[in-house]
This record gives structure tokens, C-alpha cells and sequence, in this order.
């Protein structure tokens, strides 16, 4: 079982097969990921002219351990600690951008619900969007994020080309990075908050989301 560790100054990150050990000053994140109930999502597309990108991602996944941090601690237990897997590689182009939005939780009928889209990256014929309700995932058709690029803290709106998502973000925290080291450049914000509003399940129907916990992001890249 493969080991790996990716570590800033504030930050050491620690991968030990389904067990995550993360720390970053006084806070201790030390969790177990169980095993995937939900099918995954996978694709492989073309990005640009010669380049290729492949991602899997998965809806919600339970998560079991423990939180510390500012003196308290938590114990995380499946069914309340929900999270989602990103597992992503490629050759991007070489100026790559990106809208993404992900949510993993359960719904007030004790539902699981888990979601992943984006715009900007997996669209040479096919997208990287869907969501899982109680473990059955419905693909999504391409989607579009409406947002005031002067003030990114008020709300967002996501909605597909299809009628199968229609949601409001709000925002409650952020973290943002930017770099110009003119061959490299990032531009990044993402947010953290909820989801509220509707999605169209291929088996369920439609479905009302409200304060859905999940964030979203905005990025430009140069490689």
C-alpha cells in the first residue's frame, strides 16, 4: 500500500491508503475514508490540440476518525462526515480554466446526496458533471456558473444545459492565490458554504436541496 506525504510550512498532509493525516498548527485532522457505496464517475477527453486529461470522482463517501482544533476535538462518524474523491491527472492546455462546484452530504429524509461540476476543463464532447442521490448517479449536461466576479462572496448560481440542476451557492468563507510569474501564472479562489434548490434525478425525480454543504471554485492557470 502506497504512502504519500505533501507538506508546506503550515501544512503536512499524510496519505496512508484510506487513512488521511492532515495537521496545520493546533488543528489535527486524523480519518479513515470507508469504502465507496456510490458508483464513481470517470472520464478521459482531449485538452487542446495533443493533450488529454482523466478524472474520477466519487459522491458522497463516508469518512470516520477525528477533528481537533482551537482546544476542542470531534469525533467524525459515518453517515455525519461525508467527503468527495478527486483523482485527476492530464496535459492541460497550456492557459487551463475552470468553474467547479462539489457538495457531499445528506438530505433532510436522510437521503445521501453527493455532486461534482464543473465548466471549463472536460468539454471535447463530454463533461465531468453529475450527482449521486442515495447512491444512484444521474449525468449531467454541461452547466453554468453565474457569478459577480467584482464580489464572488455574494451568491453564486449554478444551472444545466439539461434542467437538471438548478442551485444557489452561498459562500461563508474563502481562500484565494495569486501568482504571476509570467510563464507560470495562477489566478485561484475557492469558497466554501451551501447549496440550496432543486436537481432532477434520472430515478427520483426532482429533488429539493437546502443548506447542502459544499464549495465552489474559480481558477485560471498557465502552466
Amino acid at each position: 500500500m502506497k504512502t504519500l506525504v505533501n507538506s508546506t510550512r503550515s501544512l503536512r498532509i499524510r496519505f496512508d491508503g484510506d487513512h488521511i493525516l492532515a495537521k496545520a498548527g493546533d488543528m489535527v485532522l486524523d480519518v479513515v475514508m470507508e469504502k465507496e457505496d456510490a458508483s464513481p464517475l470517470r472520464i478521459c477527453t482531449k485538452a487542446g490540440y495533443s493533450g488529454w486529461t482523466y478524472t474520477r470522482k466519487t459522491a458522497p463517501i463516508d469518512f470516520s476518525g477525528s477533528l481537533s482544533c482551537n482546544g476542542r476535538h470531534y469525533s467524525l462518524t459515518p453517515g455525519h462526515c461525508k467527503g468527495i474523491t478527486d483523482w485527476t491527472v492530464g496535459y492541460l492546455r497550456r492557459e487551463t480554466f475552470w468553474n467547479w462546484a462539489s457538495a457531499a452530504g445528506m438530505l433532510a429524509d436522510g437521503r445521501s446526496f453527493g455532486m461534482n461540476l464543473a465548466c471549463g476543463v472536460n468539454e471535447t464532447g463530454a463533461t465531468e458533471n453529475a450527482f449521486w442521490l442515495d447512491g444512484v448517479q444521474t449525468k449531467v449536461d454541461t452547466v453554468n456558473f453565474s457569478f459577480d466576479a467584482r464580489a464572488m462572496e455574494n451568491e453564486w448560481r449554478v444551472w444545466s444545459a439539461d434542467g437538471k440542476i438548478d442551485l444557489v451557492f452561498s459562500p461563508a468563507a474563502s481562500r484565494s492565490e495569486h501568482l504571476n510569474a509570467v510563464l507560470v501564472a495562477s489566478r485561484f479562489t475557492k469558497f466554501v458554504g451551501s447549496f440550496s434548490g432543486t436537481v432532477v434525478c434520472d430515478r427520483h425525480g426532482r429533488t429539493d436541496i437546502a443548506a447542502m454543504p459544499g464549495w465552489t471554485e474559480d481558477h485560471f492557470a498557465r502552466w
